[in-house]
């Protein structure tokens, strides 16, 4: 599998301003109460909130300019270059006692990429080995989360993941600090 990783991404002024802006009190955050689940998960403790920068070929928010240096210096410092982008979400996790594991799952059915920039808190992400093909099962989700051969990402601040999104992927609570926030690029 083909995992990059840039440490500091975007220069440290630009990175002190994004995460000024989206750890603000005034933010905007949406509760999801199922986080990447193939079925509702009895725990309640599968729940996240998200902010959509972008999706559907137009901005969904008044923030959406703080995503530009990310993706900007992603495409120099992985030499990669976006030609459509699918969406950018913020995904924002709280810390709830205990670290929950969602659901492996591909963001889309049809080949991009993923780009991860980490804001903030633990919280690993896991890329699995095994590829999403519509010929063996369709879903967007492995029903069976005790994938053996995975990835383990450790999140650190100002760092970014770039990967195929056929690559099944999960996300996880943290344990050492109170949030972990991510803004995933999907793109081609």
């Amino acid at each position: 599998m083909n995992c990059h990783i840039a440490k500091d991404l975007v220069p440290k002024d630009s990175f002190a301003h994004i995460r000024r802006v989206i750890t603000s009190p005034g933010f905007p955050w949406y509760f999801t109460d199922n986080v990447a689940t193939y079925n509702k998960m009895p725990s309640g403790k599968h729940f996240g909130f998200s902010h959509i920068f972008f999706e559907i070929n137009k901005s969904r928010s008044e923030y959406l300019d703080i995503c530009e240096p990310i993706l900007s210096c992603a495409q120099e410092k992985f030499d990669i270059s976006v030609e459509h982008l699918l969406r950018i979400r913020g995904g924002l996790y709280t810390n709830v006692g205990e670290k929950i594991h969602h659901e492996f799952h591909i963001d889309y059915p049809s080949p991009h990429r993923v780009l991860l920039f980490y804001v903030c808190g633990d919280g690993e992400t896991d890329i699995s080995q095994e590829k999403f093909s519509l010929q063996q099962t369709g879903e967007m989700m492995l029903k069976d989360d005790k994938t053996k051969s995975f990835e383990r990402i450790e999140p650190r601040p100002n760092m970014g993941v770039l990967f195929d999104g056929d690559f099944f992927h999960r996300s996880s609570t943290p344990t050492q600090e109170d949030a972990r926030i991510v803004i995933s690029f999907d793109f081609i």
